[in-house]
């Protein structure tokens, strides 16, 4: 029973997380605090990771569901959220034209990424990607986010 209470409150402990922790700042994140925040936590938010017109879907379920969004209030956080939590580039699967709309690269880029793949096998981490040739070490590593493995 001490076992189960203990675990129990780990668990809340571990759930109780700053929004600050979780999101990135930028306009509109207070907003997304103050208005998604009122129903969950920043986790949630923080691990999706939506085209616009998803964010756009996900923000209208929650209206359905009593969300108080002014008009303005609902521009704010669709932009906060379609550009601090878009879809991540599946970077071992994706094609170079993904990757150079996913990641903001060059073609030239984005095709290197690929070549590099298909001569080396599978990216397992962001310092896998850095030793492609052509890649700035630091572009990549502030885009590592939105690059999933």
């Amino acid at each position: 029973m001490r076992y189960a209470v203990s675990l129990a409150i780990g668990f809340l402990l571990v759930g109780v997380v700053r929004a600050d922790d979780v999101l990135p700042n930028g306009p509109g994140k207070e907003l997304v605090v103050k208005r998604c925040g009122a129903c969950h936590s920043p986790q949630i938010v923080a691990g999706e990771d939506e085209t616009r017109d998803q964010w756009n879907d996900t923000l209208n379920q929650m209206m359905g569901m009593g969300a108080p969004l002014t008009e303005d209030e609902f521009n704010q956080i669709l932009d906060y959220l379609a550009t601090n939590f878009p879809p991540k580039v599946r970077i071992n699967r994706a094609s170079a034209e993904r990757i150079a709309d996913g990641l903001d690269l060059t073609d030239k880029q984005a095709q290197a990424i690929v070549q590099y793949r298909q001569q080396h096998g599978n990216f397992k981490s962001i310092e896998d990607l850095l030793r492609v040739p052509g890649l700035d070490a630091k572009v990549m590593t502030d885009k590592k986010k939105f690059i999933a493995f």
